[in-house]
């Protein structure tokens, strides 16, 4: 038998809330259909989770996870998907399993 490796990606956790009850399967299934027109631009969460690490760092916090995403969406950046929809994280998220 092959062995394969796959990522997985959750994007909702049974409704847990309000945003995901309305849109988080929209968001997931633009991810498997491939389908990263935008709505909410990759540049554009990239610089807002710029914006909150930067504010984390002047008063001391770290934001562990967020800055992964960050890493996520700078990777994104530099494939040339600054443009594409949020939901394009999954091409990086992909690019990275291989």
């Amino acid at each position: 038998m092959e062995r394969k490796q796959a990522a997985v990606l959750f994007s909702d956790i049974c409704g847990s809330t309000s945003y995901f009850e309305k849109h988080g399967e929209v968001a997931g299934g633009k991810m498997v259909r491939g389908d990263f027109s935008p709505e909410g631009r990759v540049k554009q969460t990239l610089k807002d989770a710029h914006l909150m690490l930067d504010q984390a760092k002047a008063v001391g916090q770290t934001l562990s996870v967020l800055q992964v995403h960050a890493d996520v969406l700078e990777a994104c950046v530099k494939a040339g998907e600054a443009e594409l929809d949020n939901s394009a994280i999954i091409k990086e998220v992909r690019r990275r399993g291989s």
